[in-house]
């Protein structure tokens, strides 16, 4: 009786320690050598499969979608291309899959998707945005939505005509607001 009847099969998935591999890598060394990600792409190669690796942003700030990878650009480096799925800026509901970076093919768009019962629906047109784009779009909003976002906007507002203003009238008007 094979794994398909429920019995199970002496093969392994070769996929299963695979995980456990690149945290131990990513841990180990800051930056990840081509020594250590060629064999990795050579085996995908060889089988003719995908290899999925699957990664976090940082919480610091910032808009390069490559840059922002928890671990090494190593992995971006050695990738064929580089998905990334965020919040829309517009929409809490609703997700974005955009390409951060890609050797193999023009970047055609991205695709959005909410979560409907438990299931992703993606929407039938491509979005027209990069990953980068949609970082500096929640950058932005964060921003704006804190404190220092809100005085950073005061600021601009009181500064905007181009004026010179002395530092005790902006102080003064600061008190007010």
């Amino acid at each position: 009786m094979g794994p398909s009847e429920g019995g199970s099969s002496s093969r392994r998935p070769f996929i299963s320690g695979f995980r456990e591999l690149l945290a131990l890598v990513v841990r180990r060394l800051p930056i990840i050598s081509s020594a250590i990600l060629k064999p990795i792409v050579r085996l995908g190669e060889k089988h003719n499969c995908a290899i999925a690796c699957i990664t976090h942003l940082t919480k610091a700030g910032g808009s390069n979608s490559v840059h922002r990878m928890i671990g090494s650009i190593g992995f971006a480096g050695a990738s064929r291309s580089v998905w990334m799925v965020a919040k829309d800026s517009e929409d809490p509901h609703r997700r974005l899959m955009l390409l951060a970076t890609c050797n193999i093919a023009a970047d055609v768009g991205g695709l959005a998707f909410p979560i409907v019962d438990g299931a992703i629906a993606f929407e039938a047109e491509p979005v027209a945005m990069s990953a980068d784009a949609a970082l500096q779009a929640e950058a932005d909003m964060t921003r704006v939505d804190s404190t220092q976002g809100q005085a950073e906007e005061w600021l601009r507002m009181q500064l905007a005509d181009g004026q010179e203003h002395p530092v005790t009238s902006i102080k003064e008007a600061a008190g007010g607001a």
